[in-house]
């Protein structure tokens, strides 16, 4: 008896901020699927990372942030003369 499930993968499912487009055949023994961030970027995942949440999206939710949930900006400092 074969104890793996194989899961049912359908364009547009949705996996945090990704969109499922379509499997991709690989060679490898994992599954890939091509997704779509709501930013718009596509890559191809591990069919494991989105099902275990380790992929939530392209990282565009975390570009400027930092650990501590603020903006990652650098106060300006000028200097006179």
């Amino acid at each position: 008896m074969n104890s793996r499930v194989k899961h049912q993968i359908r364009p547009d499912d949705q996996f945090n901020r990704w969109t499922v487009l379509n499997e991709v055949e690989t060679e490898e023994h994992w599954r890939v699927i091509r997704c779509r961030c709501e930013c718009g970027f596509v890559s191809n995942i591990r069919l494991q990372s989105l099902l275990d949440g380790r992929s939530k999206s392209c990282g565009c939710a975390n570009r400027g942030r930092r650990k501590d949930g603020s903006r990652n900006t650098t106060p300006l400092i000028l200097w006179w003369d």
